[in-house]
């Protein structure tokens, strides 16, 4: 519970790097005013990223740009794009941008696309989507694409520079609505009220999709002004963000109401930007986003999406992705393990208790209780944002672990939850989409809305974004590029290598599936062609993913006819260069045949309670089977299905459409009967003998369906991650489990089954009802503790948000000085005689444990203090004098008394706090086993001592290097003038009149050397 409650508090506190490694020492070289960088500076930086890289971040596989990528002409996912594109195009200039330009006063009419109360964010979206566009060498209309996108930025820009002109807090703004919707957020309209509609409810979740769109634009279209943009708004979070955190009275608390609203991924994109700029502003901008009300039970794993353990941040599904995105990014960035923890026990999480067959979640956009599912299936179920952004929570995932099971499930979330949401045919009118996927009960529809009525939720944001990059995620490579892994199959080729130039290979899959033949149940195929004579030939072998789906066997990989060798099973299947040597060139290609035949499957739905043991969806590969029917009552499977029979129940008959993204030309899709399928739950409704037609859930256009059924025969029920995810009745629809019209027991013998089945069932949940309570009870208490440390004013981690802590502006990493270290002490542990990093002070604080005795010596005894020990331990202190200040020297206290040196004593207990001053030597022992935790801080007074501490170890031989620049940090406190309190300024002053005539003395030592 301790180190729980410890990582807890961590990841609240912003702690990025965990200090085991005093990794606060690095370095971003941001620094404009840094002269000349020595030989033996840069060779400690190269020490200290050594030393740091054992914690980095782990990651397997890295993506291909989607650039390298191109899907096959002609193809399912490659109509999809450019029918995507075209709609992008057909939006018009002035309603996209519209109100950006009116309230920046450049405009005067304005008939916006979107909801008013979020308005702004689908103009983010169509940013991101037209920079994939372009980025997509299958993409149509490139050139189009491009200079539309390019006029919408260059509008957006120039709304940009109006707001700026202004002055004050409107530089770098960029908002359809003036400042009033921040200030209603951030509660200077209404003080303690953070959430106020007017004029927008979300301000940051409009914000953040038009800053990704912005960074899309510049990383995937090339465009510059787009980053400029960018960085004009970024710079306007840092300042405002900071100005309010820094603000008296308003505490982490407060700052916690406001991230209660819904706010994108404002952690995802500031991370994103830190990437390319490395301006450690941005990294902590990042990190101020940091909704831990919400996040701190995924972080020692516990359930709370639906909020029943009290969680304060809500269960409202795309509110919360976005975070765990960021999270995950956070975690890429910074090698932070609880980062990592979060996004990898949030996916855990929602996919072992919150799931359908899909691979979707939710019901009327919000998380409920796990495992009970069946109480959320109707027409309102998956919201398709969220089935997006859990794509790209796995797609990190897949990334760091290179798990064959992530893209199982990015294969089953994307084929069910979104590609089947494009309507190419809806009344002539350009399209449409749809915002929830219908799951419960029959007769369902989706429910598709058009283009023409320019509502455009935030659904059809992110689907534009999802048909304008569909090959983003069929292949990857291997982190040491020592392999190219096929995750999906799709009808593409990417090209990779030596620079992806000249010196690379060809890698091509041609394939329709899931098309796949039942007769011989080929999947895809690949050639490899390589430059000839070059080293990209060789070297590399290609991984195929082995479907968890693929049961019915046989799997079989060849290569060039032969087999490979060993039992496929799921996972990634390494296939080597034919005889171990040279993939195949253009002239003679390697050929790689994959054939995982797809059978039929009843998949239970995640419910644990006897009621819905039966109900389930029938599975076909991947692939949700909808069976077409406008009854409203949930259809049962017939007695040889419910027997596991599927196959003797339900045939296949394939089909030609013209229908769900395929053109006008008639495209074959997968489609299947099932005979004389139970009307009602388990034919309670008689019917006449007929057949159902089933056909993929992505394939359903206008036809009426369901997407689930019941088995009508007793079952276990769900109730665990590994019953196979979900679905449900629809709600009111009749539950219950008869199986009279489907077994062979009597219906004597079959009630008591069912009642004895009752009973144990009834007595296990009691007990797991009763250790559930308990858990829950401690988790609660743990919770408890951890949000109350994290808002407390005494939090050492938060002495330096505080604007009084000079520290809080530094822009280097000094997370090993401001974030709290913790020791544990044991009988008579001592620590040696040492002065802080930069003579800073620091603060102790005494958890439990035995009492400890700590030694002083004031700073303005200092030099006397360090005459002792040179006297004390000559020999050392003559070969190296910076020993002294590296906590490795013991002098007895009583020696430097004698010498007439001041040293103070105290005992610490248990609840006390000692607090020492700038280069005040201290050193002390433990009675005992203790736990404390010490941080630093710096007053304004302490800018003095900082100089003087880089003074003294520059010019002692080997002193300790400095956590960050003295200078920068001056500079930095300068810009800042207008915002700094009184107090402060005058010590910078000071401070930088000094720098100044430093600087001046140099310059004139150098001309009297002759240099110019």
């Amino acid at each position: 519970p301790l180190v729980a409650l410890a990582l807890i508090v961590a990841t609240a506190l912003g702690a990025h790097h965990f200090p085991e490694y005093h990794n606060s020492y690095h370095h971003h070289h941001q620094h404009e005013h840094m002269h000349v960088e020595s030989d033996a500076f840069n060779d400690a930086q190269r020490v200290i990223e050594a030393f740091r890289g054992a914690s980095r971040a782990t990651v397997v596989l890295r993506p291909f740009n989607l650039s390298s990528v191109r899907l096959a002409a002609a193809s399912r996912f490659d109509q999809m794009e450019r029918f995507n594109t075209d709609f992008l195009l057909s939006l018009e200039d002035d309603r996209l941008a519209c109100l950006y330009a009116a309230a920046a006063n450049l405009s005067t009419t304005c008939v916006p696309y979107g909801h008013p109360r979020y308005y702004g964010h689908y103009l983010g979206h169509w940013l991101s989507a037209t920079a994939f566009s372009v980025a997509s060498a299958a993409a149509p209309s490139g050139a189009a694409v491009r200079n539309k996108s390019a006029a919408i930025v260059a509008t957006l820009a120039e709304a940009q520079a109006a707001w700026s002109a202004l002055g004050g807090r409107h530089v770098g703004y960029l908002f359809p609505y003036s400042l009033d919707a921040f200030d209603n957020l951030f509660g200077y309209a209404k003080p303690g009220q953070y959430l106020n509609c007017a004029p927008v409810c979300v301000p940051f979740y409009v914000m953040h999709k038009v800053m990704a769109g912005m960074l899309d634009q510049y990383q995937h279209a090339g465009n510059r002004q787009a980053l400029r943009v960018l960085l004009g708004m970024a710079d306007w979070v840092v300042r405002e963000v900071g100005a309010l955190l820094a603000r008296p009275g308003f505490g982490e608390a407060a700052w916690q109401q406001v991230l209660n609203t819904e706010w994108g991924g404002m952690n995802e994109v500031l991370y994103n930007l830190y990437a390319v700029t490395g301006n450690a502003s941005h990294l902590r901008a990042g990190e101020w986003f940091n909704h831990f009300l919400w996040t701190a039970p995924l972080a020692i794993g516990v359930d709370d999406l639906d909020g029943s353990h009290g969680n304060a941040g809500g269960n409202h599904a795309n509110t919360h992705i976005p975070e765990i995105i960021g999270s995950a990014r956070g975690y890429e960035l910074t090698s932070n393990r609880t980062q990592h923890d979060i996004a990898r026990n949030f996916f855990d999480i929602l996919n072992g208790s919150h799931t359908w067959s899909t691979g979707g979640s939710n019901d009327h956009e919000h998380w409920h209780a796990p495992h009970q599912l069946g109480d959320d299936l109707d027409g309102q179920t998956e919201e398709s944002c969220t089935t997006y952004n859990v794509l790209k929570v796995a797609r990190h995932l897949l990334q760091w672990t290179g798990d064959a099971h992530l893209g199982d499930f990015y294969e089953r979330a994307l084929l069910n939850g979104l590609v089947g949401n494009q309507n190419q045919h809806l009344n002539g009118d350009g399209g449409s989409f749809i915002y929830m996927l219908p799951l419960g009960g029959g007769g369902l529809r989706k429910p598709w809305s058009s283009a023409v009525n320019g509502n455009f939720p935030c659904c059809w944001g992110t689907l534009s974004e999802t048909f304008a990059k569909l090959g983003d995620s069929v292949f990857f490579r291997a982190a040491d590029d020592s392999a190219l892994y096929v995750s999906l199959f799709v009808a593409s080729s990417v090209v990779w290598g030596e620079g992806e130039g000249e010196g690379a290979c060809e890698v091509t899959q041609a394939t329709a599936f899931p098309l796949a033949s039942d007769e011989d149940g080929s999947t895809t195929s690949l050639r490899v062609a390589c430059d000839a004579g070059t080293a990209a030939a060789s070297g590399w072998s290609l991984r195929i993913r082995v479907p968890a789906w693929a049961t019915a066997g046989p799997n079989v990989i060849l290569v060039d006819g032969k087999p490979v060798p060993g039992t496929l099973t799921p996972g990634f299947a390494t296939v080597p260069a034919p005889g171990g040597g040279a993939w195949g060139t253009a002239a003679a290609p390697t050929t790689v045949t994959v054939s995982f035949p797809m059978s039929l499957r009843f998949e239970q739905l995640d419910d644990n309670r006897t009621e819905w043991a039966g109900v389930g969806a029938i599975m076909y590969g991947p692939l949700l089977l909808a069976g077409l029917t406008d009854d409203d009552l949930l259809p049962g499977l017939n007695a040889s299905a419910a027997r596991g029979e599927l196959s003797q129940w339900i045939v296949r008959n394939d089909s030609s459409s013209s229908g769900g993204g395929g053109g006008s030309t008639p495209t074959r899709r997968l489609g299947f009967t099932a005979r004389n399928p139970l009307r009602g739950t388990c034919g309670q409704v008689p019917s006449a003998p007929g057949a159902v037609t089933l056909m993929p859930l992505m394939d359903v256009q206008d036809e009426a369906y369901t997407a689930y059924w019941h088995s009508c025969a007793p079952q276990v029920p769900a109730t665990s991650p590994g019953s196979g995810g979900g679905g449900g009745a629809r709600k009111g629809a009749k539950k219950g489990g008869g199986g009279a019209a489907a077994t062979a027991l009597t219906e004597k013998e079959l009630r008591a089954l069912e009642r004895e089945k009752e009973r144990r069932e009834k007595e296990k949940e009691r007990e797991k009802e009763r250790r559930e309570a308990e858990r829950a009870k401690e988790v609660e208490r743990q919770l408890g503790l951890a949000r109350k440390y994290a808002t407390v004013g005494w939090n050492l981690g938060n002495l330096c948000r505080l604007d009084r802590c000079v520290l809080a502006h530094c822009n280097d990493n000094v997370s090993g000085m401001v974030v709290p270290w913790l020791y544990v002490g044991m009988l008579f542990a001592s620590f040696c005689w040492h002065v802080e990093d930069h003579f800073a002070h620091s603060i102790n604080y005494m958890h439990w444990g035995a009492p400890k005795t700590w030694y002083g010596v004031p700073g303005d005894q200092a030099d006397a203090f360090e005459g002792v020990m040179r006297e004390q331990l000559a020999e050392l202190i003559e070969s190296e004098a910076g020993l002294m200040y590296k906590m490795v020297t013991m002098v007895p206290p009583g020696e430097a008394v004698r010498a007439g040196v001041r040293v103070c004593r105290l005992l610490q207990k248990p609840g006390t706090f000692v607090v020492t001053w700038p280069r005040a030597y201290h050193a002390g022992f433990s009675h005992g086993v203790n736990c404390a935790e010490s941080s630093n801080f710096a007053t304004p007074d302490w800018l003095p001592w900082g100089r003087q501490s880089v003074e003294i170890f520059r010019t002692t031989r080997g002193a300790r290097l400095p956590c960050f620049t003295h200078e920068l940090l001056l500079t930095t406190l300068a810009r800042k003038a207008a915002t700094l309190s009184a107090h402060i300024s005058s010590w910078v002053e000071s401070e930088l009149r000094s720098l100044v005539r430093e600087e001046e003395r140099l310059h004139a030592a150098l001309r009297e050397r002759g240099v110019a």
